[in-house]
């Protein structure tokens, strides 16, 4: 019901460096890698202006954030689901798709499929122009995702709302299920090497935190 991030055909491309003289390689997973470069916009272009959005199948944000490739992130929070998508521009997503596209172009003229390459790179250029024009904030001088109504913008939390330093729970396993002693500390900045964070703990090997 998902995909992942459309980092393929660079892998593809890293993969020809090595080895060069397969071009069969590369005649055999062509059609595949144009096909999972339309899919996107086919399926993750709600609104049908060229930027991208994560998304599910299965409508539900979770199955969307596993789509992201970094399933516990905080990016996306505030964001909710329209439809299959989230309802707001990813910019991690754009940006991917747009090296997508620059690898494809680089794939089509090994194959000398020339106007393949250039179509390939006026899908670069285009969404890169699109990135820039809706996706820089010049509040913070850098590329942001952004909600598609910039009245839902989400305000970050206020630093006072966090108590200072970070309480630690260890465990004897590494399964974070036999809890041996709990710390708070000022910071986190540890070089155990292999001998045990705390006393209680009897070894400095399968233990967590």
């Amino acid at each position: 019901d998902r995909s992942e991030p459309p980092v393929a055909a660079l892998c593809i491309w890293k993969m020809h460096q090595r080895y060069p003289d397969d071009l069969a390689f590369l005649r055999e997973v062509y059609p595949r890698l144009i096909t999972y470069h339309a899919w996107w916009h086919k399926y993750r272009d709600a609104k049908k202006d060229g930027l991208l959005e994560w998304g599910s199948a299965a409508g539900d944000f979770q199955s969307a954030q596993y789509e992201t490739g970094w399933d516990d992130n905080r990016a996306y929070q505030g964001a909710l689901m329209h439809g299959k998508t989230m309802n707001c521009y990813a910019v991690d997503l754009c940006s991917l798709w747009s090296m997508d596209a620059h690898y494809l172009a680089l794939i089509a003229d090994a194959l000398g499929k020339r106007a393949d390459a250039a179509r390939f790179r006026r899908d670069q250029l285009d969404m890169n122009h699109r990135i820039n024009d809706k996706l820089w904030n010049d509040k913070l001088g850098v590329y942001c995702s952004r909600f598609w109504d910039d009245a839902q913008t989400l305000e970050p939390v206020a630093s006072s709302t966090f108590a200072a330093g970070f309480d630690g729970e260890y465990f004897s396993d590494e399964t974070l299920k036999s809890s041996v002693i709990g710390r708070h500390d000022a910071r986190i900045d540890f070089n155990w090497k292999d001998q045990p964070p705390l006393a209680p703990l009897k070894t400095g090997k399968n233990w967590s935190a």
